[in-house]
């Protein structure tokens, strides 16, 4: 049980920090950032959550999973996907409610950004792999 402890606390930091290092790269690709200065608090507003998500997925693909870990590349893919559709969801509806906007910058695919699709599709599975390597 310790051992699992450990993981979702390293999975959290892990996970903050790739997402952090992603949101602030990725701000001007979005509108309004401007206005707030350096954005630091929506940063970390945005970051919490897709930590949360990732909480989230990796729970799901655990709770699914026959295998506990380290996983195989069937439970990253689950993770991948479960990232992909998140973001996909979580965007359609910010961009149906305008919670934000894209600038000219941002790449779009379906109607949607592609850096946060790509960032849950991508940080989710790295974040739970560089975790299960550091737990060991």
């Amino acid at each position: 049980m310790r051992r699992y402890t450990n993981f979702l606390a390293v999975l959290v930091v892990v996970s903050f920090a790739l997402h952090a290092l992603w949101e602030y790269s990725h701000v001007p690709l979005y509108t309004g950032y401007e206005q707030l200065g350096s954005g630091l608090p929506l940063i970390l507003w945005a970051t919490s959550g897709d930590v949360l998500y990732t909480l989230l997925i990796t729970a799901f693909v655990f709770l699914c999973s026959d295998k506990v870990g380290p996983w195989r590349a069937r439970q990253y893919a689950a993770l991948g996907i479960g990232g992909f559709v998140i973001a996909l969801l979580v965007e359609y509806k910010a961009m149906a409610l305008h919670k934000w906007a894209y600038t000219a910058a941002m790449p779009i695919w379906l109607g949607v950004g592609i850096s946060p699709i790509a960032q849950m599709a991508l940080l989710v599975p790295l974040s739970v792999y560089i975790s299960w390597r550091f737990t060991r």
